[in-house]
């Protein structure tokens, strides 16, 4: 996952020096979209969002993104939180046009338990309450990689804190303890404490020096 991390971070860097007219930038741009695509970082499809509008609008976004990554400063945050972020409101955008395709033909989305047309828009989840405080915590996690990167599990230097923060904060997927221990070869259980007496506890350190009452 480091490695992975690593390798996107040094292809952002060399597309962002890159005229983006040009080829180079088009090849740069499309291994960008290889990596983050296998990150599994990218906000997925909801049970309550129609197939053709997500894909309506992962593939604006990433046309968006491919126009405006030589904007993207990566102090405000991972490239998988702007990305989403946008996605997540173009999401909207693609079931608002949906529904009033629909609502202009004779049977548009109708809740017959309720006995009312039902608005695709309310049922997408809301982004994160906190959003501006992930992206926060984002930046802390890469001014402090070195150090969270050197706290990890007895034998399990993969499953550090910077991994597991990474991994189980809301800024992306959340992989559940299970998965993560069969990805390290390691315990849940073993995981799970580090994460909660160690990688929490630094964290809520920093969130207090920043003024944040936990």
């Amino acid at each position: 996952m480091c490695e992975v991390d690593e390798q996107l971070k040094q292809l952002l860097e060399k597309a962002m020096g890159e005229n983006p007219n040009s080829q180079t930038y088009k090849l740069l741009f499309q291994q960008i979209m290889f990596q983050m695509q296998q990150s599994g970082k990218i906000l997925q499809r909801s049970h309550n969002v129609d197939i053709d509008s997500y894909q309506n609008a992962i593939l604006k976004n990433w046309e968006w993104l491919r126009k405006k990554l030589p904007d993207y400063d990566p102090d405000i945050g991972r490239i998988y939180s702007w990305f989403n972020k946008t996605l997540y409101y173009r999401i909207k955008d693609e079931q608002s046009i949906l529904f009033n395709q629909q609502n202009s033909e004779a049977y548009p989305l109708f809740d017959y338990q309720n006995g009312q047309w039902t608005n695709p828009l309310d049922l997408i989840p809301a982004p994160p309450k906190n959003y501006d405080l992930l992206q926060e915590i984002e930046v802390f996690l890469e001014k402090n990689r070195s150090k969270l990167e050197s706290n990890y599990p007895q034998n399990c230097p993969q499953g550090n804190c910077y991994y597991l923060l990474n991994n189980r904060l809301p800024m992306g997927e959340i992989k559940p303890w299970n998965l993560l221990a069969e990805e390290l070869e390691s315990n849940p259980k073993t995981l799970n404490s580090h994460y909660q007496k160690k990688c929490l506890e630094f964290l809520r350190n920093w969130l207090e020096k920043q003024g944040y009452k936990l």
